[in-house]
């Protein structure tokens, strides 16, 4: 199966975003089991786009009233959808920010809203899922009838407010984390690196390592290893490490 998505998505990069959307639906289903239904629960989740497109943890969050979050999205159109398709409710926190290596501003990079409207079937839909500290990011996975040309004029040039995970943490006053989520387009591990896990002992972590150079793939499960999670592959785009006390 692995193999054959690979053949896949070589010969079909414009497949990347909708396979990944559709193929965590199902491969995130047996996380659930480590949690009780209706338990007292806390996510953190960076990198939530609008909460819906590929997104593990929605519709369970949404179906049991006990479970709290913490939700980061730094796109502003998306963030304003985030808090839109999770009801405004305050059962959840809402940090329109990047997560960075220093606190401050940083500029963050994303293609704009209209540029769907604008170059209409070029633009994949899921064009509003690329946003990156890294600008080069974003034309990894363009259709081929859409080069760099045609999407430059469309990418917007933020000045977002930056925060490191300890200032995030510290500012929403979190004590508890039983699930730490991240996906961010290849910065999951420096972002995984800033956590306390001596302070913080999430039961179940859950990153996109799809984009990580291999020393940070291997620096990433090492770091999870040394504090006592067993890590795994979950699926082709995500790597799931569970607390072993």
């Amino acid at each position: 199966m692995k193999k054959t998505l690979q053949r896949i998505l070589k010969r079909y990069p414009t497949l990347y975003q909708p396979l990944r959307n559709v193929y965590r639906t199902f491969t995130h289903r047996p996380i659930w089991k480590h949690f009780t239904a209706n338990e007292p629960f806390f996510f953190v989740q960076i990198g939530s786009n609008d909460g819906l497109q590929g997104d593990a943890i929605h519709n369970i969050v949404m179906n049991n009233t006990k479970w709290r979050g913490l939700l980061v999205e730094p796109v502003p159109f998306l963030f304003e959808r985030l808090k839109n398709n999770y009801y405004r409710s305050d059962r959840f926190i809402f940090e329109n920010v990047a997560i960075a290596p220093e606190k401050g501003v940083t500029k963050f990079y994303y293609v704009s809203e209209s540029a769907k409207a604008e170059l209409g079937e070029k633009l994949p839909e899921w064009f509003d899922q690329l946003g990156s500290l890294d600008r080069a990011h974003i034309f990894k996975h363009l259709p081929p009838d859409l080069n760099a040309a045609h999407l430059d004029p469309y990418i917007i040039e933020a000045e977002i407010e930056s925060l490191t995970m300890p200032d995030l943490l510290a500012r929403n006053q979190i004590e508890t984390i039983d699930l730490l989520h991240i996906d961010t387009e290849g910065f999951d591990y420096k972002i995984l690196s800033q956590i306390d896990f001596k302070q913080y002992h999430p039961r179940v972590v859950l990153y996109e390592h799809i984009h990580l150079p291999e020393t940070e793939k291997m620096a990433a499960e090492s770091l999870l290893k040394a504090h006592n999670y067993c890590c795994s592959p979950h699926g082709r785009f995500d790597t799931l490490a569970l607390r072993q006390w």
